[in-house]
């Protein structure tokens, strides 16, 4: 899960912004900015950042920030639409690819957050100074930080239904494979490449549930045959970033019951 892009062009785009009252910017630097700025008086802070320097200086340096973190960062995304039309002819080469179902259990979360991304007409920024002072390091920092910076879109992608899961682990992230739970073939693959595929995981895992797609020209819509597992997202309440330890008990119950959470596709 490692950043390189996305289809939107504007996803996962710059939106670090630092600025503050002065006084703000001195009880940040003060407390948060690297040692050469905490080893200062206040006032000596006060009269670095009141020049326009300083500022010139944060605002040529943000982009480099913003892709420091985003190549220490993973995101993996994921829809609870396996039935979108524009999905499957964008990602899934005209209807020709695979959609992989996973059942987001407790397991999955140990490592990663999950994101339901936002959608709104103009992308919010993220104040650097001012969410630190007001939430320090604290999880509501992280989760309003990733809401932000890497789960908020513009609304023209509202259709996708999409979640994520972030990773601050660069590289290879792994899914224990349990957790794969189907295969939705897509309704334009030929037969034998759905053989060939058909093939290749039952070899691996012979237990996993294999349905193709096919086209509802009645409908104009994607039909996709029920296979064994219903979205319970609703269900459980599923919305907006949490991880096991945010201290939701209804996430903790479910473990070992057979119960899924969620199903996501991708």
């Amino acid at each position: 899960m490692v950043y390189r892009s996305t289809g939107d062009p504007f996803d996962l785009s710059d939106v670090f912004e630092y600025s503050g009252s002065p006084d703000e910017m001195v009880e940040y630097l003060a407390k948060w900015a690297p040692a050469v700025w905490r080893n200062l008086s206040k006032d000596e802070i006060r009269r670095r950042v009141s020049s326009s320097i300083f500022h010139e200086a944060v605002q040529q340096t943000l982009p480099q920030w913003h892709s420091s973190y985003m190549e220490k960062v993973g995101v993996c995304c994921f829809s609870f639409r396996p039935d979108s039309q524009l999905m499957w002819s964008h990602y899934s080469g005209g209807h020709t690819g695979v959609s992989i179902v996973i059942e987001v259990m407790p397991p999955v979360l140990y490592k990663h957050a999950l994101i339901e991304v936002q959608y709104e007409r103009v992308l919010p920024k993220w104040n650097l100074v001012v969410q630190r002072l007001k939430y320090g390091e604290t999880i509501l920092y992280n989760r309003k930080f990733d809401q932000i910076v890497l789960g908020t879109k513009y609304k023209e992608w509202e259709y996708e239904a999409e979640y994520r899961l972030i990773s601050r682990k660069k590289g290879k992230n792994e899914i224990d494979p349990t957790h794969i739970i189907g295969l939705i073939l897509g309704a334009k693959m030929s037969l034998e490449r759905k053989s060939e595929i058909i093939a290749a995981v039952d070899s691996l895992q012979s237990n996993m549930k294999i349905v193709a797609a096919s086209l509802d020209h009645e409908k104009g819509a994607i039909s996709i045959p029920y296979f064994g597992f219903a979205n319970t997202k609703i269900a459980v309440g599923l919305t907006g970033w949490r991880l096991l330890d945010d201290g939701d008990e209804k996430w903790r119950d479910l473990r070992g019951t057979g119960v899924s959470p969620a199903i996501l596709q991708f």
